[in-house]
C-alpha cells in the first residue's frame, strides 16, 4: 500500500477551504469524523426530518381503516386493506431506521485488525459501520485536489480489485495530508511505526513514504 496526493495544496487553498474534520485517538488506532455544528447542522436536521416523516406514516396506517368503501367484508377488499397497512408500516419503519443511521461521515483506522471501517454518525453520535476495507485489499490512499480553491479536497482509497475508489473524507488539503500520513503509519507493521512518514512532490503528485 502506498499514498499519494494529486496536486498539493497551496496557500490560497489553505485559507479558503477550512477544515471540517475532527480527529481523535483510540487504543486500536484513530477516528476521523465530520464536526457537528452547534446550530443548524444539516445532517442532524435531515435525520430529524426523515424520522418525523417515518413516525407520522406509522399511525397514519390507521387511516386505511376509515377510507370510504373499505369497511366492506369482501375478501378482495380485506387483502387490499392489509397490503396498504403493511405498506404504510414498512415505509414508516424503513424511513426511521434509515435516518437513525445518521448522515455525518466517520471512519476508523484500526491497526489491531488491519482495516478501515467507514460509516456514519447520527445525532446521538452513534456510529453505524457501512463498509469495512481490509488493508490487504487496498492498493493506495490518496488526496484528490479540487480544481476550485474554495471547495474541499477528497481523501480516497483505491482498491486492488478493479478501478474502484472509495471516499473517506472531504476537507481542506492542508488538513487531509496529516490524516493521509497517519493512515499509512498506523497500518504499517508494528516494527515500522517508529519510522517517520514524509510527503514528497514528484511531478503532479505528493507521495507519502518513510524517511
Amino acid at each position: 500500500m502506498n499514498a499519494l496526493a494529486e496536486d498539493f495544496w497551496n496557500a490560497n487553498t489553505a485559507r479558503t477551504a477550512s477544515s471540517k474534520l475532527r480527529v481523535w485517538e483510540s487504543h486500536w488506532g484513530f477516528n476521523v469524523s465530520e464536526k457537528k455544528k452547534r446550530k443548524n447542522d444539516q445532517s442532524i436536521l435531515s435525520e430529524l426530518a426523515i424520522k418525523l416523516v417515518g413516525m407520522m406514516m406509522i399511525p397514519s396506517a390507521g387511516i386505511v381503516l376509515f377510507l370510504p368503501g373499505i369497511q366492506s367484508h369482501s375478501s378482495g377488499v380485506a387483502v387490499v386493506q392489509a397490503a396498504m397497512l403493511l405498506a404504510f408500516l414498512a415505509v414508516g419503519f424503513g424511513l426511521h431506521r434509515y435516518a437513525d443511521r445518521g448522515f455525518r461521515m466517520k471512519f476508523q483506522v484500526d491497526s489491531a485488525r488491519s482495516e478501515i471501517r467507514i460509516g456514519t454518525l447520527n445525532a446521538k453520535d452513534r456510529f453505524c459501520v457501512r463498509t469495512i476495507l481490509k488493508v490487504d485489499d487496498i492498493e493506495s490512499v490518496f488526496i484528490v485536489r479540487s480544481k476550485e480553491p474554495s471547495k474541499p479536497g477528497q481523501l480516497r482509497v483505491r482498491m486492488k480489485a478493479g478501478t474502484q475508489t472509495v471516499p473517506l473524507a472531504e476537507g481542506s488539503e492542508h488538513s487531509l495530508v496529516p490524516i493521509l500520513e497517519r493512515i499509512i503509519l498506523t497500518l504499517q507493521p508494528t516494527r515500522g511505526r517508529n519510522r517517520r512518514v514524509r510527503t514528497k512532490m514528484t511531478g503532479q503528485f505528493i507521495r507519502a513514504s518513510f524517511g
